[in-house]
């Protein structure tokens, strides 16, 4: 990824773009999972799951075991002795000293700020991600809504060049109904959600999609658009 598009840099806002379930926060996880080995001081603001679910996740992928059996208690479906590895893998996530998760996941522009600023202060933050953008709280709704969102990814940029730390930030696209293999296709930055601003702000804009197996033809494709495969 360093090769294709340069190494983050303090300052920097990256931007995280993806259809809903396609893989932003299983990259996020994955790249917190690589600073937290590296001994990185990274603090991460989940707006879409709790700390706790977050942190299952964390250690399922870490031990190897089926995360989706995890989240719903199945442990018979999982190895002798998995619920007693993942608690103790829980445990020693909790503790990093590197890892910090806020407990209030109802976050204005300006919550965000005393946030920030006490993961620099307590443990030296380096990194900061949102995980995501849309999710924070922009106040009451309005017909300048756009607007609104535009100032706060500026003021999200400012923050990262202010404190000189990163911050990488998920952020949802606009859906096409009409394409029933959209996920499927690189999307274009104008698909993410509500606000151009969004990526003419950012440093980076990584766009995820999920890579077809094969091409469908022509009468595939007719039947997917009428729901029918």
């Amino acid at each position: 990824l360093h090769r294709m598009v340069g190494a983050m840099l303090p300052g920097d806002l990256w931007i995280l773009g993806a259809l809903m379930s396609n893989g932003k926060t299983a990259l996020l996880m994955s790249q917190l999972d690589a600073l937290a080995e590296m001994g990185t001081p990274t603090a991460y603001l989940p707006l879409e799951l709790s700390p706790f679910d977050l942190r299952r996740r964390w250690a399922a992928w870490k031990l190897g075991l089926d995360p989706v059996a995890i989240a719903r208690n199945q442990w018979d479906k999982l190895p002798p002795g998995a619920q007693a590895q993942h608690e103790a893998m829980i445990a020693t996530q909790a503790a990093h000293p590197c890892v910090h998760f806020p407990p209030d996941r109802k976050v204005t522009l300006a919550g965000l700020r005393k946030w920030i600023r006490a993961a620099i202060d307590d443990f030296g933050a380096r990194i900061v991600m949102i995980d995501h953008f849309h999710r924070l709280d922009f106040g009451p709704a309005s017909s300048n809504y756009r607007v609104v969102v535009t100032d706060t990814v500026r003021a999200i940029k400012d923050l990262a060049v202010e404190h000189g730390i990163v911050i990488l930030a998920s952020a949802q696209l606009n859906q096409i109904e009409t394409n029933p293999l959209d996920r499927y296709f690189p999307p274009h930055l104008k698909r993410l959600k509500e606000s151009a601003g969004i990526g003419e702000e950012a440093d980076a804009v990584l766009m995820l999609s999920r890579r077809l197996r094969y091409t469908p033809d022509a009468e595939a494709m007719q039947l997917l658009r009428m729901g029918h495969k």
